[in-house]
C-alpha cells in the first residue's frame, strides 16, 4: 500500500501574525549560537499570551557580546508569531508535539529586541524561581573555570548548555549519556551524602529527616525539578515524612505518590523518554531489591543482575524514541558510576558548597585542579572507548505488538527469577528478546520511502528481509551567502544527520548497500556527506556526467571515509546495480545540461513498477520514449519537482502511470511544482502526491505468498494510496 505520512505538514494552528509589547525571559534557557539567540519566555500583548520559544537573529559581533555578557528578565520586543512545523517524514523529531507537551503551541520570530523594566507577572510566578538559578548559574561562571563550571551547572543543577557537544555525542554513543545530567543516581548521592554528615554531627534521627523535609525542596527548584530530580525529590521527601509521622510507607508507596502527582501535575509527561525511563527502572530496582534472588545475592551478583534487568527494560523505550541503544551500559556501568559516585560527584560538591570559604585560603584552585583532572580523565577515557568501539545497536522503532510481546517476556524472566527456576528457560527468552530486536531488520515487509527533504530529491529502497537498503539520491540544502566566524552555529541543522538518519534507524536500517546519485545538482547529494560520515555506505552508484563533474568531486572530498567504492554505470554495465533496478540507458548525450544527465531507473517493488526520473527534462523525455516506445510504468517519481520544463503531455501519456510523487520545498523560490504540470496530472487522472503539502509518502510491500494471503484474509494490504 502506499499511504500519506500521518503527520503532515499542517497549516499553523495560529497564523503568522505581527507582535508587539513586553516578553518574561526564562532565564536559564537563554543560549547563544552563533548568530542565533534561543530562549523561553512569557509573552503578554493585546494579541497573545502564553509561553513561546524565542528566535532571534544577532546582528553583529558586537550585539552578541552584548548578548552574552547578561541575561535580562524582560526584553521590549518585535516580530512574527507562528505555529511550530510538525514532523513531515517518518521517524523525524516532531518539534510542535514536543513544544505542545511543555504548553508551548507557539514560536516567536524576533526582528528587535531590547531589554526594559517591568514587575514579575502573576502567570509567570515560576519566572522568578528561574531568574535565582540564573544568579546560581553566575556565581559558578564568576568562581570556576568554564570547563569545571560547565559539569557542576550539569550535575549538580541540571544545566547542560555548556557541556560540550562532542563529549556529549561520545556519552551517547556508549548509552552513559545519562551520568552527565543530573538524574536519581546524582539526586540519590547527595541524600546520602548530606545525611551520612548529618549522622556524623550526631544529629537525631528525627531532626535528620526534618532538615531534609527542608532542603529537599530548596534543592529541587535549584536544580530545576527535572523528571529525574521530581522524582527523587518528591520520593525521598515522602520517606522521610513517613518516618517523621510513623506511616510505615514502603518504597514503592513512595514511588508511587511521586508517580501520581507527577501526571497530576503535567499528564503528558507521561509520553516523554526521561519520565518513561526514571520511572520504570526506579520501579524495576525498588521490586528487585525485595525478591529473594536478588538480597540473597553478593553484591558483584546484585550489581549484574540489575544491570542486565535494567538494559533490557530499557531496549523498548529507547528504540521507541531514539530507534537505537548501546550496550555500553553493559560494560561500562561498573567503571563510570563508581567514579561519579565517588570521587567526581564528592569533589564537585566540596568545591561549590565550600567554594566561599575555600577561596579565602586559597583552597578553590588546590581542589579544583584535581576535579579538573578527574573530568579530563573521564573525557579522555570516554573518547578513546567511543573511537575503538562500535557499541550502539540499531533496532529501528519496534511496534506497539513487539512492545507488548517484551514487556511480557520480561514479567516471565522475573518469574523464572523469583521461583529459580531451570537457567534453560532463561536461555530460551532471551533468544526470544533476540528475535524481537531483529523484527524491524529482517521484516518480511519491504518499504519505499520519498522523503520530504524540501527542495531536493531522496527515496529509500528497503527490500524485505533485509536483502538490501538503497538511497537514490540524498538530498541536499543550500547554504546562501558566506558567513563570519562569530556567525557559525555548533548546532546547525544538517539534512543529512537530521531527517535522513533518522528515517533510515526508525526502519531498523543499519547501512546502505548502494547509494545512487541521479545527477551532479546539489539538492540531490548535498547530504552525502554527513550521512557517510555516520552511517556506513557499500557503494556509491553515478554515471560518467556525474563523475566528471568538478562541484560533485569537491563534495567527495568532504567524506571522511574516503574508502568508499565508487560505481559507474552506463547500459553496459547494470550489474553493479540493486537486482530490482534497471538503467534506461537511451544514447542522449547533453553537456550543458545537468537535469538531462540523470540516470533514470525502473524497477519492480511488490506489484507496482516504478520509474525514477531524476530531474530530466522534455528533450531527455522524448529521447527516451524514442528507444523505449512501449515504456509504461504504475508509479511515475514527477521529474525536476514539477517544474514546466518536464513530464511534457507525450511521455505521460505513454508512461501512463497510477500514482505521481513529486518531491518539492514548501514555498520554493522557484515556483515549483508548475501549475501546467499539475493540471496535465489531473487530466491524466494519476493519484498525486506531494512532500510540500504530504509529507513523506510511503509505499509497504511483501514478495512472501503466505504473509499476502494472510494479509488479504485480514483485509489489511493493498497496494493502492490511502
Amino acid at each position: 500500500m502506499i499511504s500519506r505520512y500521518d503527520g503532515k505538514q499542517a497549516e499553523p494552528a495560529i497564523a503568522v501574525q505581527a507582535i508587539t509589547g513586553v516578553l518574561e525571559v526564562k532565564q536559564t534557557t537563554w543560549r547563544i549560537d552563533g548568530d542565533q539567540l534561543r530562549f523561553q519566555g512569557y509573552l503578554k500583548t493585546d494579541q497573545y499570551q502564553g509561553e513561546v520559544v524565542v528566535r532571534y537573529t544577532i546582528n553583529s559581533e558586537i550585539e552578541k557580546e552584548e548578548l552574552l555578557s547578561t541575561v535580562p528578565s524582560f526584553l521590549s520586543v518585535e516580530g512574527e508569531l507562528e505555529s511550530p512545523r510538525s514532523q513531515t517524514n517518518y521517524n523525524q523529531f516532531d518539534y510542535q508535539l514536543y513544544l505542545k507537551r511543555q504548553q508551548i503551541t507557539s514560536i516567536f520570530q524576533s526582528r528587535q529586541l531590547s531589554t526594559v523594566q517591568a514587575p514579575y507577572s502573576f502567570f509567570s510566578r515560576e519566572y522568578p524561581i528561574d531568574s535565582l538559578r540564573q544568579i546560581i548559574m553566575t556565581y559558578c561562571d564568576r568562581t570556576f573555570k568554564q570547563h569545571t563550571s560547565s559539569y557542576i551547572k550539569a550535575l549538580i543543577f541540571g544545566d547542560r548548555r555548556e557541556l560540550s557537544e562532542d563529549v556529549t555525542s561520545a556519552f551517547k554513543n556508549l548509552g552513559i549519556v545519562h551520568l552527565l545530567s543530573i538524574s536519581g543516581l546524582h539526586v540519590s548521592l547527595i541524600i546520602v551524602i548530606v545525611d551520612k554528615l548529618l549522622t556524623k554531627m550526631t544529629v537525631t534521627r528525627e531532626s535528620n529527616r526534618l532538615i531534609l523535609l527542608i532542603l529537599l525542596p530548596v534543592f529541587g527548584f535549584a536544580a530545576g525539578f527535572g523528571v529525574s530530580v521530581f522524582r527523587a525529590v518528591i520520593q525521598t521527601w515522602v520517606m522521610c515524612m513517613s518516618d517523621l509521622k510513623k506511616w510505615s510507607f514502603s518504597s514503592l508507596d513512595c514511588w508511587s505518590v511521586a508517580f501520581v502527582l507527577a501526571l497530576l501535575i503535567n499528564p503528558t509527561i507521561l509520553f516523554s523518554i526521561g519520565f518513561q525511563l526514571s520511572y520504570s527502572m526506579s520501579f524495576l530496582i525498588i521490586f528487585l531489591s525485595q525478591l529473594p534472588i536478588f538480597t540473597q545475592s553478593t553484591k558483584l551478583k546484585q550489581f549484574i543482575l540489575l544491570n542486565f534487568i535494567l538494559f533490557a527494560a530499557s531496549i523498548p523505550i529507547l528504540s521507541f524514541h531514539y530507534y537505537e541503544f548501546s550496550v555500553g551500559v553493559l560494560l561500562l556501568n561498573w567503571l563510570y558510576i563508581p567514579f561519579v559516585s565517588y570521587l567526581l560527584m564528592p569533589g564537585l560538591l566540596v568545591l561549590f558548597f565550600l567554594s566561599p570559604v575555600l577561596s579565602l585560603i586559597d583552597g578553590v584552585f588546590f581542589i579544583e585542579q584535581i576535579v579538573e583532572m578527574l573530568l579530563i580523565l573521564m573525557e579522555k577515557l570516554t573518547a578513546i572507548i567511543d573511537e575503538s568501539l562500535s557499541l550502539t545497536f540499531i533496532s529501528g522503532r519496534l511496534s506497539a505488538t513487539v512492545i507488548i510481546a517484551w514487556i511480557g517476556l520480561m514479567v516471565v524472566a522475573l518469574i523464572v527469577l523469583e521461583s529459580r527456576k531451570s537457567s534453560l528457560y532463561l536461555i530460551s527468552i532471551t533468544a526470544m528478546l533476540v528475535i524481537l530486536i531483529y523484527s524491524n531488520r529482517f521484516s518480511p515487509f519491504g518499504k519505499i520511502v520519498m522523503l520530504d527533504v524540501g527542495q531536493g530529491d531522496s527515496i529509500l529502497i528497503k527490500e524485505p528481509y533485509n536483502r538490501g537498503n538503497y538511497l537514490i539520491d540524498t538530498g541536499g540544502t543550500i547554504q546562501w551567502g558566506e558567513k563570519d566566524d562569530w556567525q557559525l552555529r555548533d548546532n546547525q541543522f544538517s539534512l543529512g544527520s537530521d531527517v535522513v538518519l533518522p528515517v533510515l534507524k526508525g526502519f531498523g536500517i543499519n547501512k546502505l548497500d548502494a547509494v545512487i546519485i541521479t545527477h551532479a545538482h546539489f539538492d540531490h547529494y548535498g547530504a552525502l556527506a554527513d550521512i557517510a560520515d555516520e552511517f556506513p555506505i557499500d557503494k556509491l552508484i553515478i554515471n560518467q556526467f556525474t563523475y566528471s563533474n568538478e562541484a560533485f568531486k569537491s563534495e567527495l572530498m568532504n567524506v571522511t571515509d574516503q574508502s568508499i567504492p565508487i560505481v559507474i554505470i552506463d547500459k553496459n554495465t547494470q550489474k553493479n546495480l540493486p537486482k530490482n533496478l534497471k538503467l534506461i540507458g537511451d544514447q542522449w548525450r547533453d553537456d550543458a545540461n545537468l537535469n538531462n544527465q540523470s540516470m533514470v531507473l525502473i524497477g519492480k517493488y511488490g506489484k507496482l513498477i516504478w520509474l525514477f526520473t531524476g530531474d530530466i527534462e522534455e528533450k531527455r523525455e522524448s529521447s527516451i520514449l524514442s528507444e523505449y516506445p512501449h515504456l509504461q510504468a504504475d508509479v511515475l517519481k514527477v521529474s525536476h519537482h514539477g517544474s514546466a520544463t518536464s513530464t511534457h503531455a507525450a511521455f505521460l501519456e505513454q508512461v501512463d502511470p497510477e500514482y505521481t510523487l513529486i518531491s518539492v520545498g514548501g514555498k520554493n523560490r522557484f515556483g515549483h511544482p508548475d501549475d501546467g504540470t499539475i493540471s496535465r496530472l489531473d487530466e491524466h487522472n494519476s493519484v498525486n502526491y506531494r512532500t510540500d503539502t504530504d509529507g513523506s509518502i510511503l509505499y509497504t510491500y511483501t514478495d512472501n505468498t503466505w504473509v499476502n494471503r494472510w494479509l488479504n484474509k485480514k483485509g489489511s494490504f493493498k497496494t493502492i494510496i490511502k
